[in-house]
């Protein structure tokens, strides 16, 4: 039974009420123009005011014209507010097929820009032009209108089986209906990032427009030429830290032959909704080898219920359970019903015709009321209920759910595009020598669909398949083009009279031409990647590309093809105009070579570091007098362990991570691997016989011990590790690792490792060091950019944050002095903090960071620029994931520090500089730190860059493959040695916001026994103040304050911090004790 739930009547009231709700949220990203919830509320009331004094009422369509942009937006959610329905139209297609929709289906108004003014001429509607000037100045509010639930939404238009398109009638109630379910299904929350690449005429677009903007989302707006660009998407995706996207199973398939040429990380994508077509489950596990952390939604739903009727959520986890991809269970307010062709119901397994009914099934057809009996009939069990038939032949599982097996009528899905053949075969049939026409669809050898015409042509007619699809491409849009014409005689008929499909010649490729004799190696692989793009067995020179089934998806991965293989930067635009490889060889030549991030082959035994490596061996290099610091763990557990498999377990370790093989290099920016085999020794320690008071002692001595070893000795292996035997059947495990080679998650990943192989004693796959090369990236010669450049010139003015002398330790190269001080955090305000960033629809790191710039504000009594460093991973694949490494990087933002200003204030200064930066945020770490520093000179700077050149020159360079440019960078940084200023970085632990699960006998498959934290420095720099929030191992929070700070003052730092949060989140005030 359908379950019904209470819902905000109309879509207008929902967008009215999130504007009001987040007014300051940053509703629509255009060209990295915002425009705020306030914005585009009032650009949207002031378009509205002006329809309305049109004769617009409730259930007047108006068509909307539009180019993918903000205007576009503003126009739909502008004619919901008059009290009208919008008819999304492609402003792309065909001026003849837009005219007869707007004509045929007598759709009065139409909306559009003046530069499509020509287009519409004919148009015997009344034309309403958008112009943005006016909304942009206007206050003017709309009149209140009388809308309903049960009033129209908007209209779109589907491919028809009579010949001609159908309009699908969508309810408010039905959208609304469909938002709310996406809003639970995809975890919408205000200022999420949605990419905005849809095709406006289709439902899939309501998605990312309608329903994102009624639920305070960040529509991300995606222009044609980067969508068709395969590597520029994925760009854009990490660039603009989109969350969510809706696209195709063909265009995730498109995309994963680019990532097969080159991977490219997206660590702020979370969800991908998939619909339009199948999915398959072999493309679905292909992305989530990828991208373990994504959750791909598969959505199902004719346009006639609504945009999506049924989901199934598929992961990294459950992905291996579904060998044939369900459509899922029915949505909100919805239910499905299998009948047989009689109508009645089938039981489980029985494969039968799908039905849906509830909320989201549409009002019907515009003025085609005999269709809409026939596909919306009354339910033969539940009095006044509507099921709407979709021709989806499906069967439903034990587990409820459902599986689509086919159509029982020849409606196909092409590239995500809802195809009825018969209205291509009826444009066929309307040209005067063509006699009959049928269309048929077929796969490629990549299993691609494309479509074959086979015509009866009138006696004596000579026939040009060109002039035909010259002449087609003016009635039809490009998906329902076919690829193939095949003449015929007659068509072939069964004993009844019908046609036999089956008896329809198959197409096949076209006989070669003739060779050409010593033909390039260049043009024969242009031949290779036309057969792979076009699932064909054979291409010539001048196989035409589009007349052969070529469209955007294919030319997409030849594009990528002739990038990856020939090293030449070609666009989707000179396919268009070059369309077969003889005329594509020709401009081959005056193409630009491009350099792709590749992982280098480095044949010594040098291993380059990464960025931010090479920032921790900038410090120890020239830092002589500072204490060496390693990362550093313990677990205790309860349980009887076997010292035999704990040893094995250490060994298949050893094995698994080559990396604890290298060797720290005092001179050379890398790691060399050890020729020799590296020694380890687990070292043990029998404690059962002392009482826990004299236990405790020797516990914190080997902690602080392993802390601060170092050196680290030739031909050992880089991990430390103490087993303590402990009284009443516990043990305690110490480990410790460099810092340069591993970062917090490292520890885990060890404990975890360690586990599996003590409980499992398997063979260890080694990770090779090519791991950290690829998903680092190196410094080539090729990879320091100006993005240098944009950071001089963005820091320019920025300072140091600096301290009264009388609070700084006068040496740190005592052994005596601590450099971190911890301070508990109570559980309240943490919980109150994220309470606050839900309301203010903000990140927990946005918030920390606005807390830490109030708290240093109160040193300065003029406005001061100053930078925070965000300490970020770059664990962005599954590869990495379960890798040790330093996989660590730097985002500096760029805050001026201002008397009598509140926290909020701060988060939109963040959020601003954000928006400033994000397209140079992958920039090196070193080129931002380095654009900090400023210009120093005296012999201690010079003795730095001698040896730093040096270094570089003569033992790095050679073999590490190093930009020269790079120990320029490194120098400058090298040159930063005052004691009284500090760069200062914020660091949030992952184990942060981690709380203790209901067991925790997974290690070892024992008991883990919470530990009170044992306090280490975690930061020793003269330059750096770090902050770093974190958790032990009894999830007490903390808050950690590392410096050449006196202890007094690093603790009152703190205590103001999280007196801070404490205050402003409540009263949204300034801290009420600063620390002067």
């Amino acid at each position: 039974m359908d379950k019904k739930k209470d819902f905000s009547p109309t879509m207008p009231y929902l967008f009215e009420h999130i504007a009001h709700q987040y007014p300051k949220v940053c509703a629509v990203l255009e060209n990295d123009t915002t425009y705020t919830y306030a914005t585009l509320n009032q650009q949207i009331n002031t378009l509205a005011h002006h329809l309305q004094q049109y004769p617009i009422k409730p259930d007047t369509l108006v068509a909307v014209a539009m180019e993918r942009s903000v205007h576009q937006l503003i126009a739909i959610m502008a004619v919901l507010k008059a009290g009208g329905a919008y008819v999304p139209l492609d402003v792309t297609l065909p001026k003849a097929r837009i005219l007869t929709l707007l004509d045929d289906n007598g759709i009065s108004y139409l909306l559009t820009s003046f530069h499509f003014k020509k287009k519409f001429t004919d148009y015997q509607g009344q034309c309403i032009f958008y112009k943005a000037s006016d909304c942009a100045t206007s206050e003017l509010m709309p009149h209140a209108c009388a809308l309903k639930s049960s009033h129209l939404a908007y209209m779109i238009f589907t491919s028809g089986s009579t010949g001609k398109p159908k309009g699908v009638l969508i309810e408010h109630q039905s959208a609304v209906n469909y938002t709310k379910w996406f809003a639970n299904v995809s975890h919408a929350y205000a200022g999420l990032r949605i990419d905005y690449s849809s095709n406006f005429s289709f439902d899939m677009a309501i998605t990312n427009t309608l329903s994102a903007l009624s639920l305070g989302l960040t529509v991300v707006i995606c222009d044609d030429f980067t969508k068709k660009d395969l590597r520029a998407y994925l760009n854009y995706l990490h660039q603009q830290r989109i969350v969510l996207i809706k696209i195709t199973p063909s265009y995730l398939k498109t995309l994963l032959f680019e990532l097969d040429a080159a991977f490219i990380p997206l660590p702020y994508l979370k969800t991908i909704i998939l619909g339009g077509e199948s999915l398959a489950h072999e493309t679905c596990l292909k992305w989530l080898k990828l991208y373990p952390h994504h959750c791909l939604i598969n959505e199902y739903g004719p346009t006639e219920t609504t945009v999506g009727a049924a989901i199934q959520c598929l992961t990294a986890k459950n992905i291996t359970h579904f060998p044939v991809i369900p459509i899922g269970k029915p949505g909100l307010n919805m239910a499905f019903h299998l009948l047989s062709a009689n109508q009645t119901p089938l039981g489980t397994g029985e494969l039968g015709e799908l039905y849906i009914s509830g909320t989201g099934v549409a009002r019907g057809y515009l003025n085609q009321p005999k269709l809409t009996q026939e596909r919306f009939i009354k339910s033969p069990f539940f009095p006044h209920k509507i099921l709407y038939r979709t021709g989806d032949i499906c069967y439903q599982d034990e587990q409820g759910l459902f599986y689509c097996q086919g159509r029982i009528d020849d409606q196909i899905k092409l590239r995500g595009y809802r195809i009825e053949v018969a209205e291509i075969e009826q444009t066929l049939k309307q040209y005067p020598y063509i006699k009959d026409a049928v269309v048929m669809p077929y796969a490629n050898d990549r299993e691609e669909a494309y479509l074959v015409a086979y015509i009866i042509l009138n006696s004596e007619h000579l026939f040009s398949e060109q002039t035909l699809l010259f002449s087609l491409k003016k009635r039809l849009p490009d998906y329902m083009l076919p690829a193939r014409f095949m003449c015929l005689d007659k068509l072939p008929l069964t004993a009844n009279g019908k046609l036999d499909k089956t008896a329809l010649p198959k197409p096949i490729n076209r006989p070669p031409a003739e060779k050409t004799m010593n033909q390039s190696t260049r043009a024969c692989l242009l031949l290779t990647i036309w057969q792979k793009a076009l699932g064909i067995s054979h291409a010539t020179m001048d196989t035409h590309f589009f007349e052969f089934g070529g469209h955007s998806l294919s030319g997409a991965r030849v594009v990528s093809s002739i990038r990856h293989e020939l090293g030449l930067d070609v666009t989707l635009n000179d396919l268009y105009q070059h369309p077969t490889p003889a005329l594509l060889l020709k401009i081959l030549a005056h193409k630009d070579s491009i350099a792709l991030k590749k992982v280098n082959t480095i044949t010594s035994h040098l291993r380059p570091l990464n960025e931010f490596q090479l920032t921790l061996w900038l410090s120890r290099a020239f830092q002589s007098n500072i204490k060496k610091f390693n990362v550093v763990g313990r677990k205790r557990f309860k349980g009887q362990v076997d010292k035999h498999l704990l040893h094995q377990a250490f060994a298949c370790l050893l094995q698994k991570h080559i990396i604890l093989h290298c060797q720290i290099v005092a001179w050379i920016p890398g790691l060399r691997l050890s020729k020799l085999p590296s020694s380890f020794k687990l070292i043990e320690h029998d404690l059962t016989h002392m009482p826990q008071s004299q236990q405790l002692p020797i516990l914190s001595t080997s902690f602080k011990d392993l802390t601060y070893f170092y050196p680290w000795p030739k031909h050992t292996a880089l991990i430390k590790a103490h087993v303590f035997y402990l009284t009443y059947q516990t043990w305690e495990l110490h480990i410790s690792l460099p810092h340069i080679i591993a970062d917090a998650l490292s520890l885990e990943i060890i404990f975890n490792d360690l586990s599996a192989f003590y409980l499992s004693q398997t063979l260890a796959t080694s990770v090779p060091l090519s791991t950290y090369q690829s998903s680092n990236g190196y410094f080539s010669k090729h990879e320091i950019t100006q993005d240098y450049k944009f950071w001089q010139k963005y820091l320019k003015d920025t300072k140091l944050v600096h301290f009264p002398k009388n609070y700084l330790i006068s040496s740190n190269s005592s052994s005596c002095v601590n450099y971190s001080s911890y301070i508990a955090i109570p559980e309240a305000i943490i919980n109150q903090t994220q309470m606050f960033c839900i309301e203010q629809t903000c990140s927990l790191q946005d918030t920390l960071t606005a807390a830490l710039t109030l708290t240093l504000a109160s040193f300065y009594e003029q406005p001061t620029p100053i930078v925070i460093n965000r300490v970020k991973s770059i664990r962005h694949y599954d590869e990495i994931d379960k890798s040790i490494g330093c996989f660590l990087s730097l985002e500096p933002l760029k805050l001026t520090l201002k008397p009598k200003t509140i926290l909020k204030e701060y988060l939109l200064d963040i959020q601003q500089t954000l928006a400033d930066t994000h397209k140079h945020q992958n920039a090196l770490t070193l080129n931002k730190l380095a654009a900090l520093v400023p210009a120093q000179r005296s012999s201690l700077v010079l003795e730095k860059m001698l040896k730093l050149g040096l270094a570089l020159y003569h033992c790095g360079y050679p073999d590490l493959h190093l930009n020269p440019k790079l120990s320029l960078i490194l120098a400058k940084l090298a040159t930063l040695n005052r004691r009284k200023d500090f760069m200062v970085t914020l660091n949030i632990w992952p184990n942060f916001l981690t709380y203790p699960s209901a067991t925790r006998n997974t290690l070892f498959n024992m008991t883990e026994i919470s530990t009170s934290l044992l306090h280490q420095d975690l930061v020793n720099v003269d330059y750096l103040l770090d902050v770093c929030f974190m958790r032990d191992n009894a999830y007490q929070a903390y808050l950690v304050i590392s410096g050449n700070l006196t202890p007094k003052f690093r603790e009152q730092l703190a205590h103001n911090i999280i007196s801070c949060l404490n205050q402003c989140l409540v009263k949204d005030t300034q801290p009420s004790t600063p620390i002067k």
